[in-house]
């Protein structure tokens, strides 16, 4: 069975966690392999960013062709939320946890497209691992990107999030594809 490293992030930033025989604690998950995986960032390409000082990631995936670790999450920075970034978002996701497979530390990876609730855009990741063992936890891709009220619903025809957004202009309904809908 393979193990994390397990991380600690109640001070605000991501720190290892330490045993008090000075070990580092471990656990049975897969969440410290995801987190870097989605937050460290993989270096751009020229055609998608241009100028070679703004590629950010780490320039030593210049020099591993066959390997690069992180995620291009880092590019959707400045994006609008909607239901077409979201999915490129879970493209994006699917590509950065490959590795786990590739590397047989998973056997399958369900990544659903990430979704806007309460502010928040959240990805379920299930993975099943060796013996049969499976895991689904959501992960907090970006904090207050929308300050949406009232409790998501779905609808059918394909299934949807719809939020329903109250303003002083009138009540909306927005879809999680971006479309407003006047109630």
């Amino acid at each position: 069975m393979t193990t994390d490293v397990r991380l600690n992030n109640a001070q605000g930033f991501y720190d290892i966690c330490w045993l008090e025989t000075g070990d580092i604690e471990t656990d049975d998950t897969l969440d410290t392999a995801i987190l870097v995986s989605l937050f460290e960032e993989k270096r751009a390409t020229k055609s998608e960013v241009p100028a070679n000082e703004r590629r950010r990631g780490w320039l030593g995936n210049d020099t591993t062709p066959t390997f690069e670790q992180g995620s291009k999450l880092w590019e959707f920075e400045q994006e609008r939320v909607t239901g077409t970034t979201l999915a490129e978002l879970g493209v994006v996701i699917r590509n950065s946890l490959q590795w786990l497979i590739a590397d047989k530390i998973a056997i399958s990876i369900v990544v659903d497209d990430p979704i806007l609730r309460d502010g928040n855009v959240t990805a379920n990741i299930t993975y099943t691992r060796s013996g049969g063992k499976i895991d689904s936890r959501f992960f907090i891709l970006w904090q207050n990107s929308g300050d949406f009220q009232g409790e998501p619903c779905t609808v059918s025809r394909p299934p949807v999030e719809v939020y329903f957004l109250n303003t002083e202009s009138g009540d909306f309904m927005v879809t999680e594809f971006g479309d407003f809908i006047v109630v």
